[in-house]
This record gives C-alpha cells, sequence and structure tokens, in this order.
C-alpha cells in the first residue's frame, strides 16, 4: 500500500480531493438538471491531464468519443435491457479501459490535419446525438447515506481509477469516473444526465482547441487555465439558453433503484 501511494504526485491527489468534492456535490444534490451541471465541470479531466504530465493530443480526443460510447452504453443497458446499474456501470467502465488500452498504441501522431478532423468529428457525433435527444422531465434523488460514510467511499473509487493511468495514458483524461458515479447518482434521471454528454463533448470541442494551441506558448498548467477561461463562458451560456428552452413532459423511461 506504500509503494502504490509513493507513485503519487501532487495532481494525483489534487485529483483525489477535487473530483471526491465533485462526486459528493452530484450524489447530495436532488434536481437531475443541476447533477448533469456538475458532472459537466471539466475537473476530472484537468486533474488527469495534469496528473499524467503530458501534452494534451489525439489520444486525449479520442478519449472524447470513447467517454461517449460508455456514457450511452450505460444508458441502453440499464433503461433497454434492464441491467441492474451497478453491473452496468461497471461493464461499461471494463470495456472502456479494454478499448483503451488496445487502441492507445495504434494512434496516429498529433498532426494539425489529424487534431482538426478529430475535433470536428466528434463535435458532429455529439451534435447529430443531441439533435435526436430532446430534454425531459425525470425525477429527481438524493442519496440517504451520511456524507461520513460517503467520502470515503467516492475517495476509494477515485484512487482506484488512478491505479490504471499508465496503460490507459491520454484517455485517462476522459475516463468516466464522473460518468461512473454519476450514473449511479443519477440512476433515476439516467436520460437527463446521459443527454449533457453530447453538451459536455461540444464545450470540450473549444476548449480543447484552445489547451492545444496555448500549450505551444505555455507549460501544461496556464495552458489547462486557458482551456477553463474558455469552457466556464461556454457552459454558462448553455445553461441561459436551457433555460429559454421548453421541455417535454415526457418521463424519461426512467428505472426504480436497485
Amino acid at each position: 500500500m506504500i509503494d502504490f501511494f509513493s507513485t503519487f504526485g501532487p495532481y494525483d491527489y489534487a485529483l483525489i480531493v477535487l473530483v471526491t468534492l465533485q462526486a459528493t456535490a452530484v450524489a447530495y444534490l436532488h434536481r437531475p438538471q443541476l447533477k448533469a451541471l456538475v458532472f459537466m465541470l471539466p475537473i476530472p479531466f484537468t486533474c488527469s491531464a495534469l496528473a499524467v504530465g503530458k501534452p494534451i493530443g489525439v489520444d486525449n480526443i479520442a478519449g472524447l468519443f470513447l467517454f461517449l460510447f460508455y456514457m450511452f452504453f450505460v444508458l441502453i443497458l440499464h433503461i433497454r435491457f434492464r441491467v441492474a446499474i451497478i453491473p452496468t456501470i461497471l461493464i461499461s467502465a471494463l470495456i472502456y479501459c479494454f478499448v483503451g488500452g488496445i487502441v492507445r498504441p495504434f494512434i496516429p501522431r498529433g498532426t494539425l490535419c489529424i487534431i482538426v478532423s478529430s475535433l470536428a468529428a466528434v463535435a458532429l457525433v455529439a451534435l447529430l446525438i443531441l439533435r435526436q435527444m430532446p430534454p425531459r422531465q425525470e425525477p429527481g434523488q438524493r442519496t440517504d447515506l451520511p456524507i461520513y460514510l460517503k467520502i470515503p467511499i467516492l475517495a476509494a473509487i477515485v484512487v482506484a481509477l488512478l491505479s490504471i493511468k499508465s496503460l490507459l495514458g491520454g484517455f485517462i483524461t476522459l475516463f468516466p469516473i464522473m460518468g461512473m458515479i454519476s450514473a449511479y447518482e443519477a440512476r433515476n434521471s439516467l436520460y437527463t444526465l446521459t443527454r449533457h454528454a453530447p453538451i459536455l463533448i461540444l464545450l470540450l470541442v473549444p476548449t480543447i482547441s484552445t489547451i492545444i494551441v496555448a500549450q505551444n506558448y505555455l507549460p501544461l498548467p496556464p495552458a489547462l487555465l486557458a482551456g477553463w477561461a474558455v469552457y466556464l463562458p461556454l457552459m454558462f451560456l448553455f445553461v441561459v439558453l436551457s433555460r429559454s428552452t421548453p421541455q417535454s413532459g415526457r418521463g424519461g423511461g426512467a428505472t426504480p433503484s436497485p
């Protein structure tokens, strides 16, 4: 155990603390929309990128596709095939790790053409998915577990994630740690949560573009900060626009919590 933690750096500990706090907020918020908004904050992406310590590149962009796959695989397994939420989350995460570990060595070098085309492709996929997913009203939920028990459990999950960062490389920045936790904590409003995944991708495309440009002139930490300077105004704009959009009254096919 001591040898395991000796491999951690300051950014690894920052990831544990900040992502645990983010996951705690998702667990204790009741409204599905608020859970989804907290889920959308790119804290895991930022902390994981700093922990890995490598420039943002094509493998990170490829992780966007895999992240979308994970979120919709969870939705389909749980809602359509009625698989219990915990096995659904674990199966989907294992598939993410398996595919990420296999694909990673074959990802081409990040030439400008490949980066631009990859970002455009993932933005197009996210936009097409979003057009097929109108907003829905779904029931809210809030964890009943005391916070002094919830926080250690969430922290243990984040620590377990760090043990596989060397296998996934750049994919670790999009590993769905918040997707795993949020899927469980929003299992009665999984459609709403999943609908925010392509929105997250659409906001991350200009964010990652900014980071890739900035890291040519700045170290990675300020380059990531520049990305946040792009992401937060875009997220604020999304919140403002979403408030003016009427929502469907459909229940979204929510299932009772197992």
